[in-house]
């Protein structure tokens, strides 16, 4: 594994919890059997249901199953105090990053348009009970690969390259209120490749444009790109970390940084 350790001026104490959730699949979703309550989202088998017989309030399902449990779909929430699935609204599509929103709930980011019924496209607000937040609803026209929460603003990257319904606004890199999800005026300019990581460290805003192996930073209050600060590699980045004035990239394909 290369790291490189870069010095970059100094940085306060700051953390920032991130959470990645990946797809959350328990089971080969071959079957879903709906649940006689319609409340209830449904339940999933690993193989072949054969029957559902109907007794009262209970369905006996039987069938060439081994693992039968409940379609959660893209996210799931779990009590840590004895592992029970909270019942959430589902996704209607992949979730790339999950971060704490400070306040139990989380941010997610995607490339879903809803979850449940409310209409929120790339990025969503989950309250701290699993339920979605249906003040926050976010217009982003295409794939968000990561998020981050800082100075009042939910600063976003990925290929989408319109938010709010206007076109060509945002290439590939913005920010939302982390209120309402509507647009924010930060902006540092349209990016040359879809921004796929971000960082946030002492009032700057740091972001890596994919393939082209760019890192670039910008204000994180006016969106001012730094013009003489910038790190250019010769392949991709896997991961990167900030501490104690230094910027440590590791892991990845490169193995020169600005030349050397």
């Amino acid at each position: 594994m290369i790291i490189f350790k870069i010095h970059i001026m100094k940085i306060k104490n700051i953390i920032i919890f991130l959470a990645i959730f990946l797809t959350f699949n328990i089971f080969n979703q071959k079957v879903l059997a709906t649940s006689i309550n319609p409340s209830n989202l449904g339940i999933v088998a690993n193989d072949i249901v054969q029957k559902i017989v109907i007794d009262g309030n209970q369905a006996y399902i039987s069938g060439n199953f081994t693992k039968i449990g409940p379609s959660i779909g893209q996210m799931g929430m779990f009590n840590l105090s004895d592992y029970s699935l909270v019942r959430q609204p589902k996704p209607n599509g992949a979730i790339n990053m999950v971060i704490s929103d400070g306040s139990d709930g989380w941010y997610i980011a995607g490339s879903f348009t809803k979850i449940g019924d409310h209409p929120t496209k790339r990025v969503a607000h989950i309250n701290n009970d699993g339920s979605v937040d249906t003040n926050f609803t976010a217009n982003v026209n295409n794939t968000v690969s990561d998020l981050i929460l800082s100075n009042n603003k939910l600063f976003i990257g990925g290929s989408f390259t319109s938010i709010d319904g206007v076109a060509d606004n945002r290439i590939y890199i913005g920010a939302l209120s982390p209120t309402t999800g509507a647009l924010d005026a930060w902006y540092p300019g349209s990016q040359q490749n879809p921004v796929i990581k971000l960082a946030a460290y002492d009032n700057n805003i740091y972001w890596y444009v994919s393939n082209l192996y760019y890192i670039y930073r910008a204000n994180n209050t006016n969106g001012t790109k730094d013009n003489s600060w910038s790190i250019t590699l010769n392949n991709s980045v896997s991961d990167w970390h900030f501490q104690n004035d230094y910027l440590y990239i590791a892991g990845g394909n490169f193995t020169t940084l600005n030349g050397n």
